[in-house]
């Protein structure tokens, strides 16, 4: 696998995915992958096993491959790049080799093969929020919600969608913070869940 990209692009991706990683093996790396089907985007994806992140950057040049490389330590080394500057990443038996301008680095990646399977969001049934009356929402409630010694259900933000109202309700078991938000356009779309703490801050 090889790919050039502008540094400025590959900074957005892993600045917008990084949060996704735990620091752990596996799970601290970030995969990779240009598909056969569209050569000219890079998707970049992490996870921690409680949430996901996925991205994509355009690419000037590449050939289609996967590869797992270290996420932090390739987004330190990015980001410290000029943004203009085009980057050069080879893969080779897993390890990436970058080059941009006079500048050289090397990373020891991992099989990409011992990445988890992400599944594809359904969207189907997706509705559109406003993104200030998201943020209010959000802002009102999370500090109501469990830290990490509390129980795990209690980590997250409790979300129920229906008849076109959002109730969002936070709790860490001493404390309660209850909102609702009014959706238009999603009468007949219902749904409930927990959403991590991680996933919205």
């Amino acid at each position: 696998m090889k790919l050039t990209i502008q540094a400025r692009d590959l900074t957005h991706a892993l600045s917008a995915v990084i949060g996704g990683t735990d620091g752990r093996g596996t799970l601290s790396s970030v995969l990779l992958m240009v598909d056969p089907l569209l050569p000219d985007t890079l998707t970049l994806t992490t996870t921690d096993h409680e949430i996901a992140c996925r991205a994509s950057a355009p690419v000037a040049t590449a050939t289609p491959g996967r590869a797992l490389s270290p996420a932090r330590k390739l987004h330190d080394i990015v980001r410290a790049l000029p943004p203009d500057l085009p980057l050069t990443i080879t893969i080779t038996k897993h390890n990436a080799t970058l080059v941009a301008g006079s500048s050289r680095y090397a990373l020891a990646g991992l099989d990409p093969d011992q990445f988890p399977d992400i599944p594809e969001p359904l969207i189907e049934n997706g509705i559109r929020l406003d993104a200030a009356a998201w943020s209010g929402l959000l802002r009102r409630t999370l500090y109501a919600i469990g830290q990490s010694g509390a129980k795990f259900a209690l980590h997250g933000l409790s979300v129920d969608l229906a008849d076109g109202l959002l109730t969002a309700v936070g709790t860490d078991g001493h404390r309660l913070c209850v909102e609702t938000l009014e959706v238009p356009g999603a009468d007949g779309v219902a749904w409930s869940g927990i959403i991590p703490k991680k996933a919205m801050v």
